[in-house]
C-alpha cells in the first residue's frame, strides 16, 4: 500500500506569508489533518524539542482550528495575507501556539 494519507511539513515551509513569525516557535503545516494532528504534534516535539510549537491556519477553516485547539494549541494573532499569495485574492489566517514545557 503506496497511497499517501497525509502529510507534513516544519519550519518555513509551513509558514504563510504576512504572518509575524519572529517569535521562536516550530512551524507545522499539515494536509488531511483531522486524523493525525495529535500524532504530528507529538512527532514535532520529539523530534525538535521545540519550546514551543506553531500552525498557521485559514480563518475560513474552522473545522481545522477545533481540532488543533483540542490538542491543546491556543489561537494568538490573525493576519491577512497578500492577494497573490498561492495564486488566490489573499485571505485572513489565524496563529495558534502551543508549549511543550510541562
Amino acid at each position: 500500500m503506496d497511497d499517501l494519507i497525509g502529510f507534513c511539513t516544519f519550519g518555513s515551509d509551513a509558514r504563510v506569508p504576512g504572518g509575524d513569525y519572529c517569535a521562536p516557535a516550530l512551524d507545522i503545516g499539515l494536509g488531511n489533518g483531522s486524523r493525525y494532528v495529535a500524532a504530528v504534534a507529538d512527532l514535532a516535539a520529539a523530534a525538535f524539542q521545540p519550546e514551543q510549537m506553531r500552525v498557521t491556519i485559514s480563518e475560513w477553516n474552522k473545522r481545522a482550528q477545533r481540532v488543533w485547539e483540542h490538542t491543546g494549541f491556543e489561537r494568538t494573532e490573525r493576519f491577512n495575507t497578500p492577494k497573490d499569495f498561492a495564486g488566490t485574492g489573499g485571505g485572513a489566517f489565524v496563529v495558534f501556539v502551543r508549549s511543550t514545557e510541562p
